[in-house]
């Protein structure tokens, strides 16, 4: 038997690690004494002391840390290419191929990108020497290059069940993509929604004008830990894509079995929406999570009928309506599953639904309290406000975010489980449905709260992230469809799409995060690009505001001519990194404030800033657009004000954008006269505000 087991064997590649070679080895039926391994293993070695040497002297010569880290990875790529196709497994009959090499660049893209991010890491924020970091990064780079060489550009057949190439390839993108956010979340500069919650987090309240408080307390808790900086804004996000993906393959595997549950975790990895949501800290990210354990939860009690599962859908309902108000609509979704269900609908006579809708808003009291306190502004924010904006038909906008969310693959995939085709009639999607409870349970978890986004988007403005957690109940669904390899002409090659997909998502994810970090060598920012720049830009405000000191006596207001991004951003920068000490930290935020000084919108800074204690102030005001600053609706706040002076920011050596400011002084709260020009100017900014993107 054992010598049948070995003859089925096959070499797979060559241990850079033995221990974590013999793993991937025993998982693919490899053998890890084959000559080539030790081959491939000592090619391997050679071209990571080339790759040192070569940036080692390229760093010497003055290059900066991306051309250096970019040219010698180049250099060590192909030599390793070459190396390993003419010398390791010369016999191996995809060599030199066209398919052998694609397959390798792709690998090489996704150690590149992932070096650079720990390069940046170790450099930016452990303050480490570049000659050290770069060994770190040579480290991780190899093993990525390692086991996609050895499992899939030069493989040989091995007689190995599919479903353990499906969960070795699951672990294997899981394990890049959780390496990929670690590498990169502490040195991407923070979006403006997310600089605007960290000063959430400076306010700690039990409720906030556009959303629950959930954001901010998670944000407080780790900056608290790790301090202010862009890894502790962030890695709640993390801890929260993590809790999603154990909920999510607790419910697949409990509606199918353990290889969909695989599948489901490869999906929920690769999906952009859900990527995101594990990376950027938003509101969206708590929810995701409680959306997915009130799912796993349900699943438990609606189609296990266990009764203490109702407890824990009570928490996660309650959790949820503290991170974002969408998770309400599993409540109509619930109450219509248990109305369509037969065996369902003896809950209605159990004491158990009604004790977990008691546990929701026990914890979702504090909102309702806050709101009680201040007027109901966040209800009314979230309800009639946003009815009363103008009307406009966005259905088409709602369609391309879901496809953004989904991808192409992923989009086709949801229609295909969702609506009926020319050989699944309508009629037979209902026979399925009522008779299978598992698929009611996957159509009503996800077609009502869909159906409000459509309704909404007929006749008002949606916004991009609304409907990601929904798909968390078609993930089981598409998994399981993946597993089969028999179906119609349109799952078909809809299974096929899916590696491609996954792997164009994977390099999109680390080209993008790489680009707005390191760069790219020969490739600068574009003109007034506002993702990256921040750091730089509030360092010049600082030297503005000290050179004011020296000539006032009075502290600056420094004011953010927009809804929320330059104050929100401005805050937080001035704040990292410096040498200033908490008290006056925490003076810098106080003395940032936004565009409602001007009666403009700018959300919670209208609660956080008292117009009235603004009297007779200094201020710098900012903005990304000249003209903002000369609108008269601004400036006749003012006794006087000074010329508008523009900043030059970079990044990475590279100018590439300019803000402006303006020095202004003897500030009134009171709205004074302006002519018809101006107001008609005002009326216009108040319009193109409208616009922007809210969080």
């Amino acid at each position: 038997m054992q010598d049948n087991r070995q003859q089925g064997q096959s070499k797979i590649g060559g241990p850079l690690i033995k221990n974590f070679s013999s793993q991937i080895l025993k998982l693919t039926g490899g053998n890890v004494s084959d000559p080539s391994a030790a081959k491939f293993a000592f090619t391997a070695l050679l071209v990571s002391i080339l790759d040192f040497i070569l940036f080692t002297l390229l760093t010497h010569r003055g290059d900066s840390l991306c051309a250096a880290h970019s040219i010698s990875f180049i250099v060590a790529a192909i030599s390793l290419f070459l190396l390993t196709t003419c010398w390791s497994f010369p016999d191996n009959d995809k060599t030199l191929s066209t398919r052998s090499f694609f397959s390798f660049m792709i690998v090489a893209l996704l150690a590149y990108f992932l070096r650079g991010g720990i390069l940046g890491t170790l450099t930016e924020t452990l303050n480490l020497p570049a000659q050290l970091a770069i060994l770190a990064a040579i480290g991780a780079a190899t093993i990525v290059n390692y086991t996609g060489c050895a499992l899939w550009v030069f493989p040989q057949k091995a007689a190995v069940a599919a479903e353990h190439t499906w969960r070795l390839l699951t672990i294997g993108i899981v394990s890049y993509t959780i390496l990929l956010r670690l590498a990169y979340i502490g040195i991407g500069e923070l979006l403006p929604e997310e600089a605007y919650y960290w000063n959430y987090a400076q306010h700690m309240d039990i409720g906030y004008l556009d959303h629950p408080p959930m954001v901010a307390w998670i944000i407080w808790l780790n900056t608290s830990i790790f301090g202010d900086i862009e890894f502790g804004v962030r890695f709640g996000a993390f801890l929260c894509w993590m809790i999603t993906g154990g909920f999510l393959f607790g419910l697949t595997r409990n509606l199918f079995d353990k290889a969909a549950a695989f599948r489901a975790l490869l999906l929920f990895a690769a999906l952009p929406f859900f990527f995101g949501a594990g990376f950027f800290m938003f509101p969206d990210s708590p929810l995701v999570a409680c959306w997915a354990g009130a799912l796993f939860f349900l699943e438990r009690a609606l189609i296990a009928n266990k009764r203490l599962a109702w407890y824990g859908v009570g928490v996660c309902l309650g959790l949820g309506m503290l991170s974002k108000y969408t998770i309400a609509l599993l409540g109509p979704a619930i109450l219509i599953f248990l109305l369509l269900e037969g065996n369902s609908r003896k809950w209605f006579f159990k004491p158990e639904p009604y004790l977990a809708a008691i546990i929701a808003m026990v914890l979702f009291s504090p909102v309702i309290f806050w709101n009680a306190t201040h007027d109901w502004a966040s209800f009314n924010f979230q309800g009639p406000h946003r009815w009363h904006d103008a009307s406009v038909f966005s259905l088409h906008f709602l369609l391309g975010h879901i496809l953004a969310l989904l991808t192409p693959t992923g989009l086709l995939a949801a229609i295909f489980l969702l609506f009926p085709t020319r050989k699944r009639p309508i009629k037979n999607i209902l026979i399925l449905v009522m008779k299978s409870r598992k698929a009611l349970f996957g159509l009503i978890f996800s077609i009502p709260p869909l159906a409000v986004f459509v309704f909404f988007s007929l006749s008002r403005e949606v916004k991009a992230s609304w409907t990601g957690p929904l798909w968390l109940v078609l993930l089981p669904f598409i998994a399981l469809q993946m597993k089969r390899q028999f179906g119609s002409r349109f799952q078909l090659p809809l299974n096929k799409a899916w590696p491609a997909t996954i792997l164009t998502c994977l390099l999109l994810y680390g080209a993008v995060l790489h680009y707005l970090t390191l760069g790219f060598p020969g490739v600068p920012y574009p003109d007034y690009f506002h993702l990256v720049g921040w750091q730089d830009f509030s360092r010049q405000i600082d030297f503005v505001e000290d050179a004011l000191a020296e000539t006032k006596t009075e502290k600056a207001i420094v004011v953010g001519v927009d809804k929320y991004n330059l104050a929100s951003l401005l805050a937080f920068y001035r704040t990292k990194g410096g040498t200033s000490i908490e008290k006056e930290n925490q003076q810098k935020i106080q003395l940032t404030s936004g565009s409602h000084l001007f009666g403009m919108n700018s959300l919670m800074y209208e609660y956080w800033t008292n117009k009235t204690e603004m009297e007779d102030k200094l201020m710098i005001l900012v903005s990304m657009e000249e003209n903002s600053l000369k609108n008269p609706a601004i400036i006749s706040h003012f006794q006087f004000v000074n010329p508008i002076q523009d900043i030059q920011i970079q990044k990475n050596g590279h100018v590439f954008g300019r803000y402006f400011y303006r020095i202004a002084e003897k500030y009134t709260s009171a709205d004074p006269p302006i002519t018809e020009f101006a107001a008609s100017r005002h009326k216009g900014s108040r319009q193109k505000k409208r616009l922007a993107v809210s969080p």
